[in-house]
């Protein structure tokens, strides 16, 4: 039995180790290796490099150059390779189960058949390695925004091959450096612009100096977030529309421009914008404004009231249009003249004011202990609600308006005293006397009596009223009523009539009715003319007791009706 420890198969991170032992070997014999290595052979390509080329004879193998230098016989050629762009990047390497570094002589295709651009080189081998990369049938641009650098940071356009015109395939000449121009130099003053950074920035302490003579930016793209960290935590985090802060923001030197932009609070609702008419200061209904000093508040402003809890000094300034106007409890007595202040007096709110170095109860506004009330004009009055009466100094002596300023309407519930009312209207008056009132008109007006802004009656020159009768100024001169103006009706206790009536309609009489002089009036009936509406009506002629209906048939004789018409008093 061997005493030997047992063998370790090997896993893939030993054949990862061999692969990269393999490529150190390789490397070291390529460096100790003259360039011509061997046979030159292609085949036909579409470049400007002729076409294919059979074995040379003259190309031997020798022993490469010693690391400390010497002379090499012969011209360097180099085996082209091509290469194809993806997403503007070109990779020199090929790994096909072997590390192959690739060729000095590069032939660059675009990745889509059209003109390419060529911003970042990948795979190459040793530091100091020359690359010749020359454009095949499309137009190459090197950028410089990636890890290509030409002398005056310029872009670099490599014409495209034409073989029909036997030109382009332009060739540019680069060299690999990892020591100095591959990196930013010490002074990081040879950055291309912009400097994309992929790795945290640490300062180890020293200070971001930003140069003041230009503008300075730090840039984010729309979507991003740039988050300022203190002490491992987020203290101001900056996106596409916000800046928030996680700590308190103090303004040393300077001030804070936000232009029209508010500054919002975490709250919801809470902000303070600027506009062309001055700063608002919002916030939700329920919140509410205060205003500090040293932790103090001084000022409290809600969406219904606002609140003092100090003394407020207007100085030489005036406080206008203030609806309501509310004081607190105040315990002590202030003694500087002009101060307003409340206490409560028997468990009542009163408000006094200091003057002339003496307080007065605004309670009692004119009652003399109190402070000033109405002026001497009346001309300092708000609604007024007069307590007591109203009584002039003289009887007669003090007239309530005048000829030419009157009273718009007066309101007097119980009865007025009054010698005389003056109308508006020259000689129109009502006048109290020992025996009534009297209204006067001028000869040309009437009296118009209304109900309901409706005349009901209308007195004037033509007609008085004069001991219970209404009665014409002359016999005969007016009617009553007209012939298409008629009254509804007439209801009297007697008549009488000098002078023809004319009765369009029926006559109802309940008492006697005398029609005429018995003697010489003679009574026209014209139309039909009913006497009696029954049998039991009476009916006389001549001063004939009146009599009901007479029955007489219709076959009575001569005697009979003759009888009848004797009982109507129509026989003698």
């Amino acid at each position: 039995m061997s005493n030997g420890k047992a063998s370790r198969r090997k896993d893939t991170a030993d054949a990862l180790r061999d692969i990269n032992k393999q490529k150190r070997n390789f490397n070291a014999a390529s460096r100790r290796t003259s360039s011509g290595t061997g046979p030159v052979s292609f085949g036909s390509v579409s470049s400007n490099f002729g076409v294919s080329v059979g074995s040379n004879n003259d190309i031997r193998l020798f022993n490469g150059l010693s690391v400390g230098g010497g002379v090499m016989m012969g011209p360097i050629a180099y085996n082209p390779q091509e290469r194809t762009l993806a997403s503007d990047v070109l990779t020199l390497t090929d790994i096909t189960g072997i590390i192959n570094p690739g060729s000095s002589w590069t032939i660059v295709s675009s990745q889509d058949s059209n003109a390419d651009n060529l911003v970042t080189i990948n795979g190459a081998a040793f530091s100091g390695q020359i690359l010749y990369l020359q454009a095949k049938n499309q137009e190459i641009t090197l950028k410089t925004t990636g890890n290509i650098h030409t002398n005056d940071n310029a872009d670099v356009v490599l014409s495209a091959f034409n073989s029909g015109a036997g030109t382009g395939g332009e060739v540019a000449t680069l060299i690999y450096d990892d020591r100095v121009t591959g990196g930013a130099n010490v002074t990081i003053s040879n950055l291309t612009d912009p400097t994309a950074i992929n790795q945290d920035l640490n300062m180890q302490g020293n200070s971001l100096a930003l140069d003041a003579d230009k503008d300075t930016y730090i840039e984010s793209s729309t979507d991003d977030t740039l988050i300022m960290q203190v002490g491992g935590s987020s203290a101001i985090t900056i996106n596409n529309t916000n800046i928030l802060t996680a700590k308190p923001i103090s303004v040393l030197i300077g001030s804070i421009n936000m232009n029209t932009n508010p500054i919002n609070f975490q709250n919801t609702g809470q902000s303070i914008q600027s506009t062309s008419g001055g700063i608002i200061h919002s916030a939700p209904t329920s919140d509410t404004h205060g205003f500090a000093v040293n932790g103090d508040l001084k000022l409290s402003i809600s969406g219904s009231s606002t609140t003092l809890t100090d003394n407020l000094v207007m100085s030489t300034n005036d406080i206008t249009s203030i609806q309501n106007l509310e004081f607190s409890n105040n315990l002590s007595t202030p003694a500087t003249n002009g101060t307003i202040y409340a206490q409560d007096v028997s468990g009542v709110r009163r408000v006094f004011v200091r003057t002339g170095n003496t307080t007065k109860d605004l309670t009692d506004i004119g009652s003399g202990s109190g402070g000033s009330g109405a002026n001497t004009t009346l001309n300092n009055l708000g609604t007024t609600a007069i307590n007591a009466s109203l009584i002039p100094a003289s009887n007669l002596g003090i007239s309530l308006g005048s000829s030419s300023k009157s009273f718009n309407a007066a309101y007097i519930l119980q009865t007025v005293g009054l010698q005389s009312i003056g109308m508006s209207t020259t000689g129109q008056s009502i006048t109290s006397s020992g025996g009534g009132l009297q209204y006067n008109v001028p000869s040309s007006d009437t009296h118009i009596f209304g109900v309901n802004s409706g005349n009901q009656l209308q007195i004037g020159e033509t007609v008085t009223y004069s001991g219970n009768t209404f009665v014409p100024s002359s016999d005969g001169a007016y009617a009553l009523g007209a012939s298409n103006l008629r009254w509804g009706g007439v209801w009297c206790d007697s008549a009488d009539i000098d002078g023809i009536v004319n009765i369009t309609g029926n006559v109802l009489c309940q008492g006697n009715v005398n029609l005429g002089n018995a003697t010489t009036d003679i009574i026209s009936l014209n139309g039909g003319v009913k006497i009696g509406s029954g049998t039991n009506n009476t009916i006389g002629f001549f001063g004939t007791t009146p009599i009901p209906q007479v029955p007489v048939s219709t076959s009575a004789s001569l005697y009979t009706v003759i009888y009848a018409l004797r009982a109507y008093g129509l026989f003698g």
